[in-house]
């Protein structure tokens, strides 16, 4: 039904536009761009194609060339893509994701994780930095205020 009206509106085109363009023309005269009119003297009507192609497949014509695109192109893809792993075969990735984003142990994983991080810094490296910064000298001393 589509390639039907596409080829309608290909040869409503005319001379205006080479044969090698013609169905890119036709099917952006379906879809109603706007700016596709600057290239012809007068604009093919195809309004009787495009309502022939709402009526058909009730629903709007741009989304009916786009469904058709987007069919085109998987089929496409069906042909040339081949799936190498098979879907029992979970990479390291994915069964480290399946444990990490499980609903019930994703918290307390978490959880967890950050009392690592937070214990680290504080008692390992944070010690030894401050150590560092802030030696035990008494010239780093602050006054202490005697009341």
């Amino acid at each position: 039904m589509v390639e039907k009206a596409i080829t309608e509106a290909e040869g409503k085109i005319g001379s205006d536009i080479a044969d090698s363009q013609k169905r890119f023309f036709a099917i952006k005269l379906l879809e109603r761009d706007a700016k596709i009119g600057d290239y012809f003297r007068t604009v093919p009507n195809v309004a009787d194609e495009i309502n022939a192609l709402e009526a058909a497949f009730d629903d709007d014509v741009e989304s009916i060339i786009t469904h058709e695109r987007y069919t085109y192109i998987s089929s496409i893809i069906g042909k040339c893509a081949k799936k190498t792993r098979k879907a029992d075969n979970m990479t390291t990735s994915d069964r480290i994701d399946s444990i990490v984003t499980n609903r019930i142990l994703a918290l307390p994983i978490f959880a967890l994780v950050m009392f690592i991080v937070y214990y680290v810094s504080i008692t390992t490296v944070g010690g030894f930095l401050t150590d560092l910064v802030f030696p035990e000298n008494p010239l780093f001393r602050l006054p202490v205020m005697r009341t």
